[in-house]
Parts: structure tokens; C-alpha cells; sequence
């Protein structure tokens, strides 16, 4: 590993950086989220709203069982 990149992991899972272009209105809505949580950073939630788009578009391409 280069010394100068720093590995990132969650949950095990070796991460990448990906940087986006997102509308300023989003990104305010993202830091009005992270401003009511004790936790949560844009990281957190910018990756829970992939993941969670990423199940959903995942179901409507299973077939169905009829």
C-alpha cells in the first residue's frame, strides 16, 4: 500500500473513494441530517443511500415467481 493513501474498511469491507457532483439542496438536506445525529457524517449517509437504492433496484430486476 502506498504510505501516502490510508486504507478505509467497514465492516470488513475494503472501501474506494468515489467523488461526485450531488445539487447543493441534497448536500444541505445530507448536513441537516448529519446536524440532528450524534453519529452520522455525510460518509455514513451518502453510503446508506447507495446501499439502499443499490437493494432496491436489486428486487425489481429478480424475476418473479409466478
Amino acid at each position: 500500500m502506498d504510505s501516502m493513501r490510508r486504507e478505509h474498511n467497514f465492516r470488513g469491507q475494503r472501501m474506494e473513494m468515489a467523488s461526485v457532483y450531488i445539487p447543493a439542496d441534497h448536500l444541505e438536506q445530507v448536513d441537516a441530517i448529519v446536524n440532528e445525529s450524534e453519529e452520522a457524517n455525510r460518509s455514513v449517509i451518502i453510503r446508506k443511500a447507495v446501499k439502499e437504492y443499490l437493494e432496491r433496484e436489486s428486487e425489481k430486476r429478480k424475476p418473479s415467481k409466478d
